[in-house]
């Protein structure tokens, strides 16, 4: 690739040391991936790592409302690895964020009823500290929801193929470690 080779159609082209250039049909843009040397991965022909990792950035934002963004963006996805990884990541979050929440939400009964037992028998602070203890459990599960799909926003804002912390995965369409199929960072 060099300045005065002018390629019919728009998409990444090698240079001779063996970085990647993106020809958007009318230049050639400073997008640069560097694949000599096991530095990463030659982009996907025909991709748009902008556009991927915009994407994949509005799977988790999305997942911050709900979790049928992420699923629409998983199926609308097939042809976008980078996305549907981050789209099947998001909704293995959800998927153990309501697994874990059914029996948290017995526990979170049990103690209600208890402390308002409590308080109907003499204690007049058992119901406020059902509440409390209740209130303080929810605020830990949502935070560390948050928290992850905050993490997942700003990797996937930096083309990064990340994987959240979690305890099983029933979505299939994530990369595992060092199996990324191609680079979208900057």
């Amino acid at each position: 690739m060099d300045a005065t080779t002018v390629p019919e159609q728009p998409g990444w082209y090698a240079d001779a040391e063996g970085a990647w250039w993106w020809w958007d049909g009318l230049s050639w843009t400073s997008a640069r991936v560097a694949v000599a040397a096991g530095v990463g991965r030659a982009p996907r022909p025909g991709a748009d790592p902008a556009a991927e990792r915009t994407q994949a950035l509005l799977v988790w934002g999305l997942s911050l409302v709900t979790w049928i963004g992420p699923l629409v963006l998983y199926f609308g996805a097939k042809d976008r690895p980078f996305v549907r990884h981050h789209a099947a990541e998001a909704l293995n979050l959800a998927l153990v964020g309501l697994v874990l929440s059914f029996p948290f939400a017995l526990v979170s009964v049990a103690i209600l009823f208890v402390g308002l037992a409590a308080s109907e028998s003499g204690g007049s602070s058992g119901g406020v500290v059902a509440l409390v203890v209740i209130g303080v459990l929810t605020l830990a599960s949502v935070g560390y929801s948050v928290g992850i799909s905050v993490v997942g926003l700003v990797r996937a804002h930096r083309g990064i193929w990340w994987r959240a912390p979690l305890p099983f995965r029933w979505v299939p369409g994530a990369a595992r470690p060092g199996e990324e199929p191609y680079s979208v960072r900057p």
